[in-house]
């Protein structure tokens, strides 16, 4: 089994934090969804999961939500990235 979990770059955040403000749950700062990555990840390699880090952008994320006629959230960021082009 393979778990595809999104990452973003550092000078991205606040466009994704722009994109799901509406979001509750998407973290505050960068420090704190790395830190959310890392435990999440964590969590699926001592359960003998093979994790496979995908990068997504911001403006893909945004459009790919604008198509599909979507609120962007911290949710979605992870099925994104699992149906991404790598």
């Amino acid at each position: 089994m393979v778990k595809v979990l999104p990452i973003m770059l550092r000078e991205e955040f606040n466009d994704f934090l722009l994109l799901c403000k509406r979001d509750p749950e998407f973290p505050a700062s960068y420090e704190a969804w790395m830190a959310s990555h890392l435990a999440e990840e964590i969590k699926y390699r001592k359960s003998s999961v093979n994790v496979q880090n995908r990068t997504v952008h911001a403006p893909a994320f945004g459009a790919w939500c604008e198509l599909s006629g979507v609120q962007p959230s911290y949710q979605l960021l992870s099925l994104f990235a699992e149906n991404a082009e790598t």
